[in-house]
């Protein structure tokens, strides 16, 4: 956590999709302590967008992983293309617009 929020605060950008449960309220809210910006999907197991420029992007690929914790190991690729940094964001940004903010989930969460 430490290494995004420094991420963060020297201009990048994190956004993340991720099915909130009452099991990671506590870890939702924790990432959006630290500035990403999370949006809630069933549809989606966990998507995570870094931006340092758009030109370059780091895009994960994990299959079968049924819970992710601070040891689960990730399988990254990461690519300088442009091509394929611009197929990444609009892929991102088509599942990102159908997902629910984190805060209107957390809060529907808590009232049921």
């Amino acid at each position: 956590m430490q290494s995004t929020k420094l991420f963060i605060q020297n201009g990048g950008m994190v956004r993340g999709i991720v099915p909130i449960s009452r099991v990671n309220i506590e870890r939702a809210r924790i990432q959006l302590d630290i500035g990403e910006d999370l949006r809630h999907s069933d549809q989606i197991h966990e998507v995570f967008m870094l931006l340092g420029d758009k030109q370059q992007s780091i895009s994960a690929m994990n299959i079968g992983v049924q819970e992710y914790t601070l040891d689960t190991p990730i399988t990254a690729f990461w690519s300088d293309s442009p091509a394929y940094a611009e197929y990444l964001l609009t892929s991102f940004e088509n599942a990102w617009s159908e997902a629910v903010p984190a805060e209107e989930r957390i809060k529907e969460l808590k009232q049921g």
